[in-house]
């Protein structure tokens, strides 16, 4: 137990920055590139500080990555690009020129190399994308969305290669950790500007709070992250931090009436209070570092009652969940004719569509036209786009991160951090969860949770982040010298 708090302590230790200025600043001038209209010059000026920064610290690149991993959307430069330029594009982009600049891009490329086969997958659903696209004849906007995919999944890699490069040279999870702590902060972030949009009547960065799907499965799959560190860091004011974000997370998810969201965050909070509480039992762990189940769900409660009472659609929506379980409810969704129910006749359109595409194409279906990326659910998209085979290949993708987080869940436990892999593996689930009911698979928030799940595993089955050995203590000899000295000195005291 002693030899476990030690590790602890030597993690928190790690964990808290020495220059915790030095961020508050980088993170004023990470909201700042976020400014739109007439304050644009301003937005493009701080991209140029960045810059500067990137070159003084590398180290400020993977945080800005993390940081814009989960804003969705445009960043305001070139419109003439046959693809939307978001925030994570121009990070990544400017990490990557900056990589060039100090000679480091070669070893970059043979890490993201490297890095590319675990997503070999889904580079072969593109393919068949791709195969399908020509066979069938309409290149046109298939390939344009298969190309954006493709730059995702190439920018995850090369995301996935720098963060490892960091976690060996560090020796521990602090790159990772304070990545996650900039990731949380974009999400609260974003939480907030909607509140200010639904209270003021502003447009900022076009986003709403009420009836967002993509923020509540953004919150859906971040708040494990939240939970995660919250119970690991020990420092007050660092721990105070990670709570706040906890809330503010869990207000965004209430807030955004996302059903989706909502189900798929309690389908994946079960194995993780399960995991959790068997981690406890196995590593013994001090209360201090356990995951407070009662207290959040508890919480979680107080806050829908509080957004119920201050927003009429919330209330509503919520109120309105018994129907689920009213079998007059289905009957009467299953033959509405004007999208009204918890399906609506564009899920139900999908299905018959689905069944038609199914009947043709059962082995490679008919690539990613526009109506097929419309359907609502990936899982159900990419069995019309790429057929059995692509399907089959996506859930062996994401069955190999899982196991491979389960591999290394039950090891001993590294700097502190010990619900970090659970935290990842929760929000896989809760991806999958939101699978069935929403077509998510441009956001790079998404993938960068896969980028992680991978990391994890590989770095901790590698040893790359080993608490290092204890120095050896005194010699036999010198242990003596030390004992016949005290003699000498308890005889001369009597």
């Amino acid at each position: 137990m002693n030899r476990l708090l030690d590790l602890a302590r030597d993690g928190v230790e790690k964990s808290v920055p020495k220059r915790i200025s030095w961020h508050l600043l980088f993170f004023t001038a990470l909201g700042a590139t976020l400014l739109q209209g007439p304050w644009l010059w301003a937005a493009r000026a701080s991209w140029i500080v960045l810059a500067l920064l990137f070159m003084v610290d590398f180290r400020f690149a993977l945080y800005a990555a993390f940081f814009f991993s989960g804003f969705f959307h445009p960043a305001g430069f070139l419109k003439v690009l046959p693809f939307t330029l978001k925030h994570f594009h121009v990070a990544l982009f400017l990490s990557l020129l900056v990589r060039l600049i100090r000679g480091g891009v070669w070893s970059d490329l043979r890490s993201t190399l490297s890095g590319a086969r675990a997503f070999l997958p889904i580079f072969l659903i593109l393919a068949i994308g791709v195969a399908d696209s020509f066979m069938l004849d309409y290149p046109g906007k298939s390939l344009r969305i298969l190309a954006n995919l493709f730059l995702v999944l190439v920018l995850t890699c090369f995301f996935m290669a720098f963060l490892k490069e960091e976690l060996s040279r560090s020796g521990d999870f602090f790159p990772l950790t304070l990545g996650l702590t900039y990731y949380l902060g974009s999400v609260c972030l974003q939480i907030i500007l909607g509140v200010v949009n639904t209270a003021a009547g502003t447009s900022f960065l076009d986003l709403t709070l009420i009836h967002n799907n993509h923020l509540g499965i953004l919150c859906a799959l971040s708040v494990f992250y939240a939970m995660a560190l919250e119970a690991a860091e020990k420092d007050n004011a660092l721990r105070s931090v990670q709570f706040g974000m906890m809330v503010l997370i869990f207000c965004g998810l209430v807030a955004s009436c996302s059903r989706t969201a909502w189900f798929s965050f309690l389908g994946a909070f079960l194995p993780f209070s399960v995991l959790t509480r068997a981690k406890v039992k196995v590593f013994n762990l001090p209360k201090i570092f356990r995951v407070r189940r009662k207290f959040i769900l508890i919480l979680l409660v107080g806050i829908v009652a509080l957004l119920c009472a201050a927003n009429n659609d919330i209330f509503c929506r919520v109120r309105n969940l018994p129907q689920l379980l009213d079998p007059g409810y289905w009957q009467y969704t299953l033959h509405d004719k004007q999208n009204f129910g918890c399906l609506g006749i564009y899920r139900l359109r999908d299905l018959r569509v689905l069944k038609h595409i199914l009947a043709e194409h059962p082995v490679l279906g008919v690539g990613f036209p526009h109506y097929i990326t419309d359907f609502h659910g990936l899982l159900f998209m990419l069995l019309g786009a790429t057929g059995v085979v692509g399907l089959a290949l996506f859930l062996f993708f994401m069955q190999r991160r899982l196991s491979g987080l389960w591999s290394v869940m039950w090891l001993p436990q590294r700097r502190g951090v010990f619900f970090l892999e659970i935290g990842c593996f929760a929000s896989l689930l809760a991806w999958m969860f939101c699978s069935l009911m929403e077509t998510c698979f441009l956001q790079f928030f998404l993938w960068i949770h896969v980028a992680i799940a991978c990391v994890l595993a590989e770095c901790v089955r590698a040893g790359k982040t080993d608490v290092p050995p204890e120095p050896p203590g005194p010699s036999p000899r010198l242990r003596g010298a030390a004992l016949e000295y005290l003699i000498a000195e308890k005889g001369q005291d009597s």
